[in-house]
Formats: structure tokens, sequence, C-alpha cells
């Protein structure tokens, strides 16, 4: 087998004058570089290999021949194809939670104002991410599998990637919805951590079912509950309390969560 991309040969390691360890420069890259390369090949090939023959194809042995890699720099990277598919699942809920964060962020003044000229209508903001997630997982129904079905097979997995994937977006919801109300509701959290459950179980039934419906159907069926949540807690808004405008909310959620900051409600401009 061909060992590409970037195979080393020999130690990656040399000393300079001082004795001091240094990364041995090949083709131009460092070890480093060239291990960051075959990383990325062999997650390639197993997204390639899971979304087109599912998990149980994704052998050690496969993942390696369709990355021209051997054996040993599969082991470089991984531990076992119960590492690479941890990789994978985290892979796909940074890209999912990337997707909602961008289409929050994009939301306009008209499609505000739209909003406003139909009451009882689903928040713009509300809409727009549950469209994102749903259109994320349709266009490649694969990525369902994985984060809600094959990961947490894996009986060392259930407990860990569960309570990771909770935090991750339950965090995000929670905080969304305290920007929305502009106050930090005391059930956030919880309802928080409710809501991806709830996207979880209809995901799983949606990938299991056939997932015949489409990402408007599901964006609408989830975007009803986290409205009815955000329409409940809005009737408890302490007095004095004003409710932010929607357009900063979705500016701030952007470019505060793509820092890495917490999603503080949005006081002023």
């Amino acid at each position: 087998m061909t060992d590409s991309p970037g195979a080393d040969s020999g130690q990656d390691a040399s000393s300079d004058s001082t004795g001091k360890k240094t990364s041995r420069v090949y083709g131009g890259k460092t070890s480093e570089e060239r291990q960051s390369e075959r990383y990325q090949a062999l997650l390639d090939a197993a997204f390639d290999i899971v979304g087109g023959e599912g998990y149980a194809a994704a052998t050690v042995r496969a993942i390696c021949k369709r990355a021209s890699l051997s054996e040993r720099y599969f082991y470089e990277s991984f531990d076992s194809r119960e590492t690479i598919l941890n990789a994978l699942y985290d892979t796909i809920v940074h890209e999912a939670r990337t997707r909602v964060l961008d289409a929050i962020s994009a939301v306009t003044v008209d499609d505000l104002e739209a909003a406003k000229r139909s009451p009882g209508s689903i928040h713009p903001i509300i809409l727009a991410g549950t469209r994102a997630y749903s259109e994320f997982f349709t266009e490649k129904p694969y990525r369902a599998n994985v984060v809600v079905i094959d990961a947490t097979s894996v009986p060392a997995n259930r407990e860990g990637l569960s309570v990771g994937s909770s935090y991750s977006f339950s965090d995000l919801i929670s905080e969304l919805l305290s920007s929305l109300l502009g106050y930090e509701h005391p059930l956030a959290k919880v309802c928080g951590i409710g809501m991806v459950g709830y996207f979880s179980r209809v995901l799983s039934w949606w990938f299991i079912e056939g997932h015949e419906q489409d990402a408007q159907y599901l964006a609408e069926s989830t975007a009803i509950v986290f409205q009815g949540m955000l329409d409940r807690m809005a009737q408890e808004k302490p007095d004095g309390v004003e409710v932010p405008d929607p357009q900063l909310i979705a500016a701030k959620i952007g470019s505060d969560r793509k820092r890495g900051m917490p999603l503080n409600p949005v006081e002023g401009d």
C-alpha cells in the first residue's frame, strides 16, 4: 500500500546544534503538518465509508485502504475504530452548531418586520436556527445516523457523548432563550436540556422511519415547541425588563459565539 499523503520514513525529529529536538522537514512540511494531513485523510475516508456503506463497514482496514495509508498511521491518531467514530461525532456536532449560528446571525430586519405583520408566527430567529439544523442533517442523512444511533450504540460512548451533546447544544438553547427574553429565566437551562432531548428523538425517528420528511417539516415541528416554550417564559417576565432588539440579538449571537463568548442578553447597541 502506498503511504500518502506525506508518509514519513525514519525518525520525525532531529536535533539542532544545541541538542534540542526539532521537527524534521520533509517535502517542505514538518512532521506535525504531515501527521495532521494523515489525520484528516483518515477522517475523510471514514466519512466516505460511513456515508456510503454505514458504520459497520468502517473497519480500520477499510478506512486505511480508502485513505491510502498503512494501519500504523491509523494508530498514530486513533486508538480504535470507536475513537474515530467519536471524532466523526465531534466533527458533525461542531459543524451543526456552526450552521445554526450562521443562520441566526443572518436574520435580517425584513425577516423581523414580516414576522410582526403575522401575529402568532414563529420568531424568525427560532425558525432560522431550527431550519439550519434540519437542513444540515437532511442534506446528508448519515450525519443523523452517526450522531443519534451509531455513536451512542457503543457502550463506552453512551453516557459521555450524550452528556457532551447536551451541554454543547443545551447551553446554546438556554442562552438563546435568555437573549430573546431579555432576562435569564430560572428554568432556561433545564429547558435547554429538554429541547436537546426533543431534537434528538425527532432526528432518530426521522432517520429510522426512512427520512422521508423534508427539512421544512422538521424545522417547523421543532420550532413550534421552541416557540411555545419562549411564549410561556415571556409571560413571567419581571417588571421593568425590556425585550432586546431582535436584530441586535442576531448580530451578537453570531459574533459572540464564533469568538467562544457566552450569549448574554443584549442590553443596548
